[in-house]
């Protein structure tokens, strides 16, 4: 939607008005449509690199089973033609490694399907109160075996806010921004993986992860968070997606930049338990303050006495009272 408005001058203004003024232009472009078309591409190259990936183990899976019909077809023409009945060991060899690759090109269409779905059906995510610090070292101790041959730098500020936080959900998006540097860095000769933790001006909770990698192109940080993007050999693209819906529904940010001086680095910001429990005291009160505004009188809460005791009169001065100091509360 594009919309052109030109407020011309008034014929009663003055000539040097009119020579300043010629009139304004207000342009309003309403972008859903776009982002609309920008996400059905996204999905629709889902679409396609799941069909490609899943693609690519039915070939093997085909020509190990047509292999695995010839060599039975074969030994049961050697059983037919020997006394003995021993099968012939070639084509055993053969039968062996053909199940080995039918059964692992399987496992990787599993996986693969597993890690799909998942990106559409998490479960719902139960905040609470929880601290960042720990989160992180535990999301590092389940990567202990991979980072043998990564040094790890911590940067942790200590007594930081609490952050609401799944623990569970949060520590599955950090593993795989975890796992997304260390696959970085797989070709890197010097490998460093620094992680920290700070507390922000604007009251923010801040995680960073760089890396020494390969680094990240202006393209690559434009579609880094895009289902199935990757530029990885291995992985189904999914891991980054993953952990930016998880922050998502943690009502956190996440960001990638160029780590200097290579590599990438991540930046997550949270934001920390207080700030929601003042927010929701904030939101209750100004829904409380709009809707005597509007004439409608804020249900009581429930009490020990039954309804009947209390005198209705009574209960009107004090959702007056209650009214009236909101409303200087707020002016």
């Amino acid at each position: 939607l594009l919309a052109t408005v030109a407020l011309l001058e008034m014929p009663a203004a003055s000539e040097r008005m009119r020579r300043e003024h010629q009139g304004y232009v207000l342009v309003l472009e309403n972008a859903t449509e776009l982002l609309r078309a920008q996400k059905q591409s996204a999905w629709k190259e889902v679409a396609r690199r799941v069909a490609h990936e899943i693609k690519n183990p039915l070939t093997p899976i085909s020509l190990s089973a047509e292999q695995i019909h010839r060599h039975i077809n074969r030994l049961a023409n050697n059983l037919s033609d020997r006394s003995s009945g021993a099968p012939d060991p070639p084509s055993v060899a053969v039968i062996r490694r053909c199940s080995e690759v039918i059964t692992s090109s399987v496992e990787s269409m599993r996986s693969l399907v597993d890690q799909f779905a998942a990106l559409a059906e998490f479960p719902t995510a139960r905040p609470k109160p929880a601290d960042l610090n720990t989160i992180v070292e535990n999301s590092l101790a389940l990567f202990a075996g991979r980072m043998q041959n990564i040094k790890i730098v911590r940067k942790m500020t200590p007594d930081l806010p609490l952050v609401m936080a799944d623990p569970e959900a949060l520590k599955r998006a950090l593993g795989n921004l975890i796992d997304n540097a260390a696959e970085a860095m797989q070709q890197s000769l010097f490998r460093e993986l620094r992680i920290g933790t700070n507390l922000l001006e604007n009251g923010m909770v801040e995680l960073t992860i760089a890396d020494t990698g390969s680094g990240l192109t202006d393209e690559m940080r434009e579609r880094l968070f895009l289902p199935y993007f990757s530029t990885k050999q291995r992985g189904t693209g999914l891991g980054l997606a993953i952990a930016a819906k998880i922050i998502q529904e943690h009502q956190g940010t996440i960001r990638a930049e160029k780590n200097e001086p290579a590599g990438a680095k991540f930046i997550v910001e949270l934001r920390p338990a207080s700030s929601l429990d003042s927010e929701s005291e904030v939101s209750s009160s100004a829904s409380i303050f709009a809707a005597t505004q509007n004439g409608i009188r804020p249900e009581p809460k429930p009490t020990d006495t039954p309804a009947e005791e209390i005198p209705a009169p009574a209960v009107a001065e004090a959702e007056d009272d209650l009214a009236s100091t909101i409303a200087r509360g707020t002016k």
